[in-house]
């Protein structure tokens, strides 16, 4: 499988992530089912990007308010929450709409987010994962549970993920005791090695 760079935005994200992000919020600003569609599949959390979570919050709550979302409403709503100026204004907005694609592509394009979103809790919780195993006092018991609990982590926090489930006990993760694996017996101490055969 051949190897192409993602090219990443100055936000820090891949571009096609935000482009996602940015045809999901269009297709709900023009059209309700698009609303509807993106509610059953995405959460604001799955946004990378702060603003685009706002915006989606208020047209999410305009749906269910039985308002219709377009910029104009939107930006009603973001200006009576306080969030207006933080997304950018109803210029923000209306670049969004320039992203606007048929709404039966938001499936596809809230996968591309959902994806996003479940690595980036992965690297997350990877890198917890990885302070708590440089801590001494960590129990190794304590530190193989988590590690067996991220993909449920990862699938619990974000919507619709698909992650395959593996079902591994603890006790057949951990080796037995004096067991090495057989390419380092050579550079074992000759009486170790034997006692390890």
């Amino acid at each position: 499988m051949s190897e192409t760079k993602s090219t990443r935005s100055q936000d820090g994200a891949q571009e096609h992530v935000l482009d996602a992000e940015r045809a999901v919020l269009a297709a709900m600003l023009l059209d309700a089912e698009a609303v509807e569609t993106a509610a059953g599949l995405l959460d604001a959390g799955s946004f990378y990007l702060d603003r685009h979570r706002r915006v989606f919050e208020a047209v999410l709550h305009l749906h269910r308010r039985g308002e219709r979302a377009d910029i104009i409403t939107t930006a009603a709503e973001l200006q009576r929450r306080g969030h207006l100026g933080m997304i950018g204004g109803r210029e923000a907005l209306a670049a969004i709409i320039e992203h606007a694609t048929a709404a039966q592509n938001v499936p596809g394009h809230a996968a591309i987010i959902r994806e996003a979103a479940a690595r980036r809790r992965l690297v997350a919780l990877a890198r917890d994962l990885q302070r708590r195993a440089e801590d001494p006092s960590e129990g190794l018991d304590d530190l193989l549970a988590a590690a067996l609990g991220i993909s449920d982590s990862v699938s619990a926090t974000t919507p619709y993920v698909g992650l395959r489930q593996k079902s591994i006990r603890v006790s057949r993760a951990v080796p037995p005791a004096g067991w090495f694996p057989p390419e380092l017996h050579l550079f074992l101490p000759a009486e170790t090695n034997e006692s390890a055969s």
